[in-house]
């Protein structure tokens, strides 16, 4: 499932660098942890992950920033997962 669509303009990214500059102009905060947080972490991966079949010179890059940007998506989604099942319990 692509979550690319959720960051306006990704479509005319074609470079690593443009892609950075994208993700910051879209950056929606990361305080607290929520679904819009999560989203864009999913997108930006998803973005990092189209730019290294794109961008011949970062290749090895892109899909290194894919991953963090996966890392970041999983504690996110993880914090979600754990602040709803303590409400639940409360």
């Amino acid at each position: 499932m692509s979550h690319e669509g959720n960051l306006g303009g990704q479509e005319s990214v074609q470079t690593l660098r443009a892609a950075h500059e994208l993700l910051h102009r879209h950056w929606p905060g990361d305080h607290p942890p929520s679904p819009a947080l999560l989203d864009y972490h999913l997108g930006a991966a998803d973005l990092y992950d189209r730019i290294a079949e794109t961008d011949a010179a970062h290749q090895h890059e892109a899909p290194y920033w894919a991953h963090q940007e996966r890392d970041a998506a999983q504690a996110i989604a993880d914090q979600i997962s754990a602040s709803t099942q303590a409400s639940a319990s409360d």
